[in-house]
């Protein structure tokens, strides 16, 4: 994955949860998600990038880093699961379509 268990956790502010089995498993769990629908989005062939990734020295790197935490944010606090679910505008927030703009390779028709 391109972003560590830790940062999103630290991003998702689970503080002392960082070490529940299921807090562990469920934040793995949308981080994969939130990982494709961002590669998905910028359909980027030539991405070569790990975790190991320095994002100080890959500025593409590190939007593509945010844009994980942001659909992570919105994926975790929008589970399915509570009245408020509908309010997420789908997976892949605006926020994060709006910093990989630059990223995508553009279509042609």
């Amino acid at each position: 994955m391109l972003v560590t268990y830790e940062t999103a956790a630290a991003h998702l502010k689970h503080g002392d949860l960082t070490t529940d089995p299921e807090v562990q498993t469920a934040t793995l769990l949308y981080l994969a998600q939130a990982e494709a629908f961002v590669l998905t989005h910028i359909t980027r062939a030539d991405a070569t990038w790990t975790d190991a990734t320095d994002p100080a020295s890959d500025p593409a790197f590190a939007i593509v880093q945010a844009a994980i935490l942001g659909v992570l944010g919105n994926l975790w606090r929008f589970r399915g699961d509570d009245a408020d679910s509908g309010k997420g505008n789908g997976p892949l927030i605006a926020r994060a379509v709006e910093m990989l703009a630059a990223l995508r390779d553009p279509s042609f028709a």
